[in-house]
């Protein structure tokens, strides 16, 4: 675990050393790159140089960098907005036949999309109060691979209690994200409590 406090770390992380005082914003989208590495992503290694932004960007590794360490999380990846977070995070997870249980109040993006969007995946999904730790448990299934809760919840700031979400999650053998937007990593670390995943939207 880092030492650092969180304000040294609001500033600091991800930087590298240079000779610039403040990091530069690099706003290329290609690079000068060898020409024995493949194309292909297949040809990638976990850490593949700088070839195209919309895989790798110096300025946003820095910035995933510095919410790794904020979060005190193994790693961070953005994405170009929360919805595109919260899309991909469930894609990840959740296939065919799989069950979602969801925050019955949560942002409306988020709701729409598994509402309107997941089923014709075939993923199931059930909304519940989820500071009800009764509901939470009575709504998982077999199935259920993923619980998504949004805590304090958008816009009535319901709060969820995230340690006691986790273990319930964890027992039914299901994997917990947090929508913890409204109380960024000064105020709640969700992955110090047993998640599994936190999203934010950095607006």
């Amino acid at each position: 675990m880092r030492r650092d406090s969180m304000r040294t770390r609001a500033v600091h992380a991800g930087e590298h050393a240079g000779p610039a005082v403040t990091p530069p914003l690099v706003m290329a989208n290609s690079y000068i790159v060898d020409p024995d590495i493949g194309f292909s992503a297949g040809d990638l290694s976990d850490e593949p140089p700088f070839i195209y932004s919309r895989w790798r960007n110096p300025t946003v590794c820095s910035l995933e960098a510095r919410l790794e360490a904020l979060e005190d999380a193994e790693a961070a990846l953005c994405f170009t907005s929360g919805m595109s977070a919260i899309t991909g995070l469930f894609t990840h997870v959740l296939g065919h036949g799989d069950h979602l249980v969801m925050s019955d109040v949560a942002y409306a993006g988020a709701v729409e999309y598994t509402r309107d969007i997941l089923p014709k995946a075939g993923v199931s999904v059930t909304h519940v109060n989820a500071s009800d730790l009764s509901a939470v448990e009575q709504a998982i299934r077999p199935q259920t691979k993923l619980i998504h809760i949004e805590t304090p919840c958008n816009p009535i700031l319901r709060l969820t209690d995230i340690g006691a979400v986790a273990e319930i999650a964890h027992a039914a053998g299901a994997l917990l994200s947090v929508d913890s937007t409204f109380a960024p990593p000064f105020v709640t670390k969700p992955l110090t409590f047993g998640a599994d995943f936190v999203v934010h939207s950095l607006t």
